[in-house]
């Protein structure tokens, strides 16, 4: 196999990540509120604003439920 290659694999290698996932919003405007809150913490790993859902870093979990408690 070439350096080329190798180095190529090497950059599309999967990642890891301990997460949450979130899809029980009230509202679209809550859910917005919650992508908004993970962004400020550089904690959003991924969203669907079609299915509502989103998934956050596990350092950020306390602090979402927090803040969402207070969205309901």
């Amino acid at each position: 196999m070439s350096q080329t290659r190798l180095w190529e694999s090497d950059l599309n290698r999967v990642e890891m990540t301990p997460a949450y996932f979130f899809d029980d919003f009230p509202s679209r405007d809550v859910f917005e509120a919650a992508c908004d809150f993970a962004r400020e913490y550089s904690s959003l790993l991924c969203e669907d604003s079609k299915k509502i859902q989103l998934i956050v870093k596990t350092e950020i979990y306390a602090h979402m439920k927090e803040f969402l408690s207070h969205q309901k």
